[in-house]
């Protein structure tokens, strides 16, 4: 390879690569390929897993898939709660606007007092008229 095509390939070279340490480029792999007689598509393939290589992602698999479901689980969980809080939120909104009439209904009589009585200035902590 490094006379025919100008490559500098070494033993250590050809080791790093078929040991995974070391990419193939792609011009490398296309002089492979005609060096081998086949195609090009052939030295492309990843290589064929072992069958050790193919147990350990399985596992992987399977924890990973474990863990997806858990986390659809807590996000349904979430969801749950969200949906609670909304429901809590337009109570107090709800609530909240009761009060908010109220105390305008407080503050119109109050002020109508207040103008029957001579135009004082009501306190509105202890309701006495001053004037």
């Amino acid at each position: 390879m490094s006379t025919n095509f100008g490559y500098g390939w070494h033993q250590t070279t050809v080791a790093r690569i078929e040991g995974r340490l070391r990419p193939i480029r792609l011009n490398e792999a296309a002089a492979l390929a005609i060096i081998f007689g086949v195609d090009l598509a052939e030295v492309l393939q990843p290589p064929a897993l072992t069958p050790a290589e193919i147990e350990t992602l399985s596992r992987r698999e399977a924890r990973l898939l474990a863990h997806s479901r858990e986390l659809e689980l807590e996000r349904e969980s979430i969801l749950d709660e969200l949906t609670v809080l909304h429901q809590r939120m337009d109570a107090v909104d709800q609530a909240r606007h009761q009060v908010e009439m109220q105390l305008e209904h407080v503050r119109g009589r109050v002020a109508g007092t207040s103008a029957v009585l001579g135009g004082g200035d009501v306190s509105r902590s202890s309701g006495v008229v001053r004037g």
